[in-house]
């Protein structure tokens, strides 16, 4: 579909980086939409769906968003280890 991205992030959770993305106001899932009672792998990717009502600026608060959450979650992560 050409308005859906998919995009993994190799050591974050899928789960964990919608739940994170959402709390800063982007929204996204994680995992196939025509079958969610599955267990997904960890290399699920997370899923951006675009309407036709979707403006260039929405796109590039989402991507401003998403950067800002994973390199947040990354740091967090390490800083864990």
């Amino acid at each position: 579909m050409p308005n859906i991205i998919n995009i993994s992030v190799p050591e974050i959770l899928p789960e964990l980086l919608v739940l994170a993305l959402d709390r800063a106001g982007v929204l996204a899932s994680h995992g196939p939409a025509c079958n969610s009672n599955k267990p997904e792998p960890r290399d699920t990717p997370v899923r951006f769906s675009f309407g036709r009502f979707t403006t260039e600026s929405d796109v590039k608060q989402a991507i401003e968003i998403f950067c800002r959450v994973v390199v947040n979650m990354v740091k967090w992560s390490y800083a864990t280890i």
